[in-house]
């Protein structure tokens, strides 16, 4: 039989338990399995925390990283180059015709008029000049449109190969995010089996809260949920998140790597487990082992800070 206040075993003749003093006489024992739950061990309770805490900034980060890359492939590959000419060919393609009728003027009027010879051999040169200076400059910016046009076409053609090589490197990035995220869920899914933390306090904003709290002050679990506030709480995690997301993951990363303290995390959930006689109670400390053991090999499996 078990003592109904420490659970400690003990024989039926016994009149006090020998783990806390309690006076056994006239108490009838309580069959192994139905000891009342006590509180939550501290410090296995902020083991999970801590460990809720690190995957919830972990998926969020993730998420944040997923929606970037997402805006940025978005973005790539819509602005194409459209070639334009540098000016008009329109002046200098009305003045070749104009230039060819001086020339046809001057050489009429030097052929029937000899006074005005000195004028027609004029209107030849002007003419010519015109028609030629026309041509040669017709000429100069259509090379001058080609040369432009295929340095440009070729500088193009680089920024979109660059361009592609980039979304496919988005892409690759894209779909090793989609399996992170989808692991780190699972994990989460794992730690949010023991049923310690209420549906309202599920999320990166509560898992911060309330780790935060509980390892900074003197209250119960109880009285942690009972002033959780998620407007609040949201508004002020919402000004250092950036900061905050980027140390916690990084945090949970170093020290999934550190066995010192994989070693003593696992010892204060054993420790926590051997001191349980409530059985529902032990299944959760086992629950909670587990969850910390397989986000450690989630963190050493998936070296995502040094990807970025």
């Amino acid at each position: 039989m078990f003592c109904p206040k420490c659970g400690v075993e003990y024989w039926d003749d016994r009149k006090w338990c020998d783990a806390c003093g309690t006076n056994l006489q006239g108490l009838q024992a309580v069959p192994d399995g139905d000891i009342e739950a006590g509180p939550i061990n501290r410090k296995a309770l902020l083991v999970y925390l801590y460990t809720v805490r690190g995957l919830e900034f972990t998926q969020n980060s993730l998420e944040s990283e997923l929606k970037q890359n997402l805006a940025t492939r978005g973005q790539l590959g819509k602005e194409y180059y459209i070639y334009k000419r540098t000016k008009s060919y329109t002046a200098e393609i009305a003045g070749i015709p104009i230039g060819i009728f001086l020339i046809w003027l001057g050489s009429l009027l030097r052929q029937g008029y000899y006074m005005y010879h000195g004028g027609g051999t004029a209107l030849i040169v002007i003419g010519s000049i015109l028609a030629v200076g026309c041509v040669l400059s017709t000429v100069a910016k259509i090379v001058y449109d080609v040369v432009r046009y295929t340095r440009e076409t070729k500088a193009q053609e680089e920024r979109l190969r660059e361009e592609h090589e980039k979304i496919q490197r988005l892409k690759n990035r894209e779909a090793e995010l989609k399996v992170r995220l989808q692991n780190v869920r699972r994990e989460l899914d794992k730690a949010y089996a023991v049923n310690w933390i209420p549906d309202p306090c599920r999320s990166v904003y509560g898992a911060w809260y309330l780790y935060n709290y509980l390892s900074t002050s003197n209250v119960s679990f109880n009285e942690a949920l009972f002033h959780f506030d998620l407007d609040r709480i949201s508004r002020e995690l919402n000004q250092i998140m950036e900061m905050q997301q980027r140390m916690i993951t990084e945090l949970a990363y170093t020290n999934a790597r550190m066995d010192q303290v994989v070693e003593q995390n696992q010892n204060i959930l054993q420790s926590a487990l051997r001191q349980e006689r409530n059985q529902e109670r032990m299944v959760e400390y086992q629950k909670v082992a587990n969850s910390y053991l397989s986000s450690v090999q989630f963190y050493k499996q998936y070296e995502f800070l040094r990807d970025n």
